[in-house]
């Protein structure tokens, strides 16, 4: 695994890909029927709390998370790790021009659906 996308790594990054994948699942609830100011908030939370754990709370927590992946069947680690895939291994914008091409064909999916 390159060093970037390891735990503590380049980055410093709190958790790898799959640990964060596991942490998502595990607080997926918090943010049901949240507006997007709330849900931005409870992340903003969620990331200062893992931030202001101690070397070793944040490690028992690796591990914690790291087991549950090590747990899962084979199938959903692949959907994971596609969606993990798709995220840019967790990165911001790697994946924008996609979506805009994404955007852009619903676009014209719908326009062409009010034409008819």
């Amino acid at each position: 695994m390159p060093e970037a996308q390891q735990a503590g790594g380049k980055k410093r990054r709190l958790l790898t890909p799959e640990q964060t994948a596991i942490w998502r699942r595990e607080h997926k609830g918090e943010f049901k029927g949240k507006s997007q100011e709330e849900k931005q908030a409870a992340r903003k939370k969620q990331k200062e709390h893992l931030e202001a754990l101690s070397e070793a709370e944040l490690s028992g927590l690796r591990t914690r998370l790291q087991e549950k992946w090590n747990t899962l069947p084979s199938g959903e680690k692949q959907k994971l790790e596609t969606k993990i895939q798709e995220r840019g291994a967790g990165g911001k914008g790697k994946n924008k021009d996609n979506r805009k091409e994404k955007r852009l064909a619903r676009k014209k999916k719908r326009a062409a659906g009010a034409d008819k």
